[in-house]
Order: structure tokens, then C-alpha cells, then sequence
């Protein structure tokens, strides 16, 4: 039915209906809207609002908690996931020395120093062998140039 041809007594039945929970949704949307035409407006109807009222008024706080609930939610992931990769981070940058030395792996920063100084030590260029090795290299080709002029006289 159409809500253009209910009686008043109609309406009344359907508001019983309502309150013995015995209404489809579709019922509840006309009598809802039937509470805003002036045939409602009577003291027989005022029960009817205030309870229609009371639960449209329900139904939008708990929409609005929702959304607020959603948000905190984001919120406090999007905290957590800042917070987890700042610990991550600091904790990832911490110095640490290893050497493998006979395929042993060494972490004592001491031992790992000296066997990095040794290390160097041994390839490290000397300016005294740069001076002899430079002397011997021009010994070695002024032999040369002496033994070239040598043999054009």
C-alpha cells in the first residue's frame, strides 16, 4: 500500500505494528515520512515521534562514532608504523667492527683495528723504496743512453 491510502486507523495499526516490532523497513520509511504530514500531528501519533525521533537521532551519533573510530584508527597505525620504522632505523645504525681472519669471525673492536692497521701496514707505499726504485730505473737507462753514444762514435 501506498502511504496516500492508509486511514488514520490504518496508520494507528501500522504504529502498533512498529512498536511490536512486527514492521518491515519499508513500513518504518512510510511511517517515518507519515510523521511529517500534518495528520500525524495528533496525540495519538506523539509516541510514535518521539520514539521515530529518538532513533533517527541514534543511528546518527552512532554513524558519527564510526567515522571518529576510523580515524583514531588510521591514526594510531600510521603512528605505529612511523614510531616502528624510527626504532628500526636507530637501531640499524649502530657501528659495529668484524673482521674474518682464517675464516673466523672477530667483532672486539681492538683486534679488529690492529688487524686493519697490519693490514695497511703491508701495502702501504713507502717513500724511501719510491726514491730507490726511481734512482734505479734512471740508473738503468742512463747505462743505456752512455752505451747508445758509445757505439754511434
Amino acid at each position: 500500500m501506498k502511504r496516500n491510502e492508509r486511514t488514520y486507523q490504518q496508520w494507528k495499526d501500522l504504529a502498533e505494528r512498529y512498536f511490536e516490532a512486527e514492521t518491515t523497513p519499508e513500513e518504518e520509511k512510510e511511517l517515518a515520512c507519515f510523521l511529517a504530514t500534518p495528520l500525524s500531528q495528533s496525540k495519538d501519533f506523539e509516541e510514535l515521534r518521539a520514539v521515530m525521533g529518538f532513533m533517527a537521532m541514534g543511528r546518527a551519533t552512532h554513524r558519527k562514532r564510526q567515522v571518529h573510530t576510523f580515524r583514531y584508527a588510521a591514526a594510531a597505525a600510521v603512528t605505529g608504523i612511523l614510531l616502528t620504522a624510527t626504532v628500526w632505523q636507530l637501531a640499524g645504525t649502530k657501528d659495529v667492527c668484524v673482521a674474518y681472519i682464517n675464516g673466523e669471525r672477530i667483532t672486539d673492536t681492538e683486534t679488529v683495528l690492529n688487524e686493519a692497521m697490519k693490514s695497511v701496514g703491508k701495502v702501504r707505499h713507502n717513500p724511501e723504496e719510491a726514491n730507490s726504485l726511481e734512482k734505479q730505473l734512471t740508473d738503468i737507462f742512463q747505462t743505456l743512453e752512455e752505451k747508445d753514444t758509445l757505439s754511434v762514435n
